[in-house]
């Protein structure tokens, strides 16, 4: 049985970051135009409302199931006052905010049907002060109105904000936006934002002169406003300013304002219809600026084929919207715009399947670079990768997630995936599934579709993600936390000892705050031993054998148990880079080995 030893730390000169890992160890050793004009139909109210809400005790409940899928758990959201799941309802479309005045208070809002027998649907709200590990379900917005498409976000003073279209009594649609002032528990009464299908809404956190701007965009279709599709509040949404063009008039797609104020508004291009072959970025310099009416310009981008809809794992909705993200983080890639959509390379309105590609612009927007692919599976072995979305993380990381039916080789059997970039979008990691498969063509609510996005939001330490999937059967919107995985690699040049060739494996995440390990076993029992961490790896000759890592660093006082074991359980520290390498190695004390010691193999461990 192997044990942990209590190690006394003899500092060599080292970079400040490595410091930082011992202090750890040591405190743990304790395509052709094509015209599609609204090819996508509008919201229509078809059923009336069923007479049920959520807290009705006539539905039936059953357990609430967190899933877990390696180091990444996803915990039910529209769950009951008793957090148990509402069995014969459905919840989809989700969106979600996190306050930035308090990052454990997450708030999601999703199209939440009471039964699964009416396509009636209305504004689901859930709020978390835990970090989404619990979450609270007071009831929809409104009960018994017609209420679709919720997109959420908030002001740098934590004000949150829920924008949701509604139908009049003629069909038009229109958005309103409601404000809570205490993390999503109470909301305002609706506040009118114009508006029309389709919408979208960004919140200005910048600190500059739009700070707390709230601007909402939608397509120009079966809208109020004759083509008219952007509007501003400058007074925290108690009221907006009469909507006004956009150039290329996109649509299908998402918003954002960049870190000097600009604002980007992403889709495919509508000028003379529904264009899915057409990608378009609009920016708005001056949006900014109250005292003057909002212009804007819009360029195309190439992102290697064409959005689609109502084909494969869902089949009466899109395939995913376009996402836009800016990189404000002051760092080497700061104002850098991102782009990014599950597109059919065969163009769009194809039959698919689809991939998830990302542009990248270097000057705020102006040109595009030729875009990359983000997953990482084989082209053309079938699989379908739909509702992409994108964010970056206050340190420039890019984080995207996606379903993706790999796995399963059914286009109807997804897992939630996974990559994230640390080089501005050129290169993305390993992709990583971070849920279980889930089967998108169950649960639906007379409607055969899973919603038309799903949500992410990056920070420092991970991403948030709200998405649909149906674990149990029915469709509920779940919540889980994402972060990069580090890698680990055996470099070998172990040299053996009196019980064999010692062995050095490390175990975790390598990300802040997750557990990690190195074990050492076939080792001389009850010997002493040192552990050699570095930044760099010089592989110098070294007491018979080789010493893989720099001693930047060198832990001794710890040593073997009766069985030739050691393990160190650690904690990875929170603040180092991702990317950041370390490399590690075990010499323990012991007479038959060359020059009386012996030697595990050496370990690189990459941060995640």
């Amino acid at each position: 049985m192997s044990r942990t030893s209590r190690p006394a730390l003899r500092p060599l000169p080292a970079a400040r970051l490595i410091a930082v890992l011992s202090l750890a160890l040591a405190a743990s050793a304790d395509a052709q135009q094509v015209d599609h004009t609204a090819r996508v139909p509008r919201e229509t109210l078809r059923d009336a409302p069923s007479g049920l809400q959520p807290a009705d005790p006539s539905l039936p409940r059953a357990p609430a199931i967190a899933f877990a899928f390696g180091p990444y758990t996803s915990t039910q959201v529209n769950v009951d006052g008793a957090g148990l799941d509402i069995v014969g309802d459905a919840a989809n479309e989700p969106s979600l905010v996190v306050n930035p005045t308090d990052p454990e208070n997450l708030v999601v809002g999703w199209r939440q049907f009471d039964s699964i027998a009416s396509d009636f649907r209305e504004a689901g709200l859930s709020y978390s002060f835990d970090g989404g590990a619990s979450w609270t379900f007071p009831g929809v917005l409104e009960n018994g109105n017609f209420r679709s498409d919720p997109v959420l976000d908030a002001a740098s003073d934590g004000t949150l904000y829920y924008q949701s279209i509604h139908l009049e009594p003629n069909g038009d649609i229109l958005v309103d936006v409601f404000r809570s002032s205490d993390g999503g528990v109470t909301w305002s009464a609706p506040v009118p934002e114009f508006g029309g299908d389709k919408n979208w809404m960004a919140v200005d956190r910048t600190g500059g002169p739009g700070d707390g701007f709230v601007y909402g965009i939608w397509q120009p279709f079966f809208d109020c406003c004759n083509g008219d599709t952007l509007t501003r509040s400058v007074d925290g949404a108690l009221s907006f300013q009469t909507p006004v063009a956009v150039a290329s008039k996109p649509l299908f797609g998402t918003m954002t304002v960049g870190g000097d104020g600009t604002l980007f508004m992403t889709g495919v291009e509508g000028l003379f219809g529904q264009d899915f072959d057409t990608v378009v970025l609009a920016r708005s310099t001056n949006a900014q600026n109250g005292a003057v009416t909002p212009t804007s310009t819009a360029v195309h981008v190439d992102l290697g084929g064409g959005l689609t809809s109502s084909t494969g794992p869902n089949p009466s909705g899109l395939l995913g919207q376009i996402d836009v993200a800016v990189d404000a983080s002051g760092g080497p890639f700061d104002g850098r715009v991102y782009v990014l959509a599950s597109v059919d390379p065969n163009g769009g309105f194809g039959f698919g399947p689809t991939e998830v590609r990302v542009a990248a612009s270097r000057n705020g927007g102006l040109t595009f670079a030729p875009s990359v692919r983000v997953n990482d599976d084989p082209p053309g072995n079938g699989a379908w990768h739909w509702l992409a979305a994108v964010d970056v993380a206050p340190d420039g990381r890019v984080d995207a997630v996606w379903y993706d039916t790999r796995d399963s080789g059914q286009q109807n059997v997804c897992q939630l995936y996974y990559a994230w970039s640390h080089d501005g979008g050129a290169h993305w990691s390993t992709n990583v599934p971070v849920s279980p498969a889930f089967d998108s063509w169950v649960g639906w609510p007379q409607q055969s579709k899973m919603g038309d996005y799903i949500d992410i939001r990056s920070g420092a330490d991970g991403a948030d993600v709200a998405y649909t999937a149906t674990f149990t059967g029915g469709q509920d919107v779940y919540h889980t936390r994402v972060f990069p995985l580090g890698t680990i690699t055996d470099l070998g040049h172990a040299l053996a000892g009196s019980a064999g060739v010692p062995s050095l494996v490390a175990s975790g995440a390598l990300f802040g705050g997750t557990p990690t390990t190195l074990a050492l076993s076939s080792a001389r029992p009850n010997a002493a031993a040192g552990l050699f961490l570095g930044l760099s790896r010089i592989d110098a000759p070294f007491k018979g054998g080789v010493l893989v890592p720099s001693p930047d660093v060198v832990i001794t006082g710890i040593s073997t148990d009766a069985g030739g074991t050691l393990d160190i359980a650690f904690d990875w520290p929170v603040g180092l880079p991702s990317g950041l390498d370390v490399w590690v190695q075990e010499w323990i004390v012991d007479p038959v080995g060359v020059a009386g010691f012996a030697a595990s193999n050496g370990v690189q461990l990459t941060s995640g």
